[in-house]
């Protein structure tokens, strides 16, 4: 009985090339060029993310901005929702993204074993951010919702006004039952080159305290996430991209972002607030 898996039979192969392709495009370069990070930016884009992910999604960077006037700095590779809004600064070049919109953040450094604390600052301020979905919208409208009905039966007429629904589940499945995205941005952190076992890429990841979702070092290669998927070989990269989409193919209807970016986030308590309770 032939127990090879359709990964080995035709998913191995093609990911070994790109692979190839890869580490020959970064050791080509001379690793110790100055102008090397936005190479490794690029290839990373050019011979992998965008040869394996839909021509709908869109790779970029720049910076992140959520709903609390919190700016993330530069990040090196940002994934968008494909249904979603950035603002470009040059065409072509540095955008600004809302932290809404932003299905991943990825970080990529040539070595890991000198630039993982570089890559850890990025990370934490990115997991500052804090994104605001339906379901956080809805919490922030609950005070105003209850003073509007407080204030309507007070006048005798009691009306009807929206029930708030945290609603966060679509479906019930053992493997995904997420509706929205988690409130803070995924963080993947990408080295060209890092740790030599796996024991150590473990132990980096859990001493960064969930500021990084998963590490992919390419040489040697090796995975290993958050949720337990960890993998050497060639089979990281596969999980690496399986990782990515659990993140990226949510479905989901948005908040309007005039509510998150234009008003304050105390708009509506502070205008009840002068209103009713004078």
């Amino acid at each position: 009985m032939d127990d090879e898996t359709p990964f080995e039979t035709f998913l191995k192969p093609r990911l070994e090339a790109i692979h190839k392709m890869m580490m020959a495009g970064f050791y080509g370069s001379g690793e110790l060029s100055s102008a090397s990070k936005g190479h490794e930016r690029e290839l990373f884009i050019n011979t992998f993310l965008s040869q394996i992910f839909p021509p709908n999604y869109r790779f970029g960077n720049g910076d992140i901005i959520d709903g609390h006037n919190e700016k993330s700095g530069q990040v090196d590779i940002v994934i968008e929702y494909s249904n979603f809004m950035s603002f470009p600064y040059l065409f072509g070049g540095p955008r600004l993204y809302l932290a809404e919109g932003v299905a991943a953040a990825i970080e990529t450094k040539s070595n890991l074993c000198g630039q993982w604390e570089e890559a850890l600052a990025t990370a934490a301020k990115v997991k500052e951010l804090k994104r605001i979905f339906i379901p956080d919208r809805d919490k922030e409208l609950a005070p105003m919702l209850e003073k509007s009905r407080a204030f309507a039966s007070a006048l005798g007429q009691p009306g009807t006004s929206p029930q708030v629904t945290y609603e966060t589940q679509s479906y019930s499945s053992v493997i995904v039952n997420e509706k929205y995205p988690p409130q803070q941005i995924p963080v993947f952190i990408v080295g060209y080159k890092g740790w030599q076992n796996k024991e150590t890429l473990n132990q980096k990841l859990k001493s960064a305290n969930g500021l990084v979702d998963a590490i992919l070092t390419l040489d040697p290669l090796m995975y290993h996430s958050r949720s337990g998927a960890s993998s050497q070989g060639v089979a990281a990269l596969f999980q690496f991209i399986d990782g990515l989409f659990h993140y990226v193919q949510k479905n989901f209807m948005q908040a309007p972002m005039n509510d998150i970016y234009f008003m304050p986030r105390n708009f509506h308590e502070r205008f009840f607030n002068s209103e009713f309770d004078q």
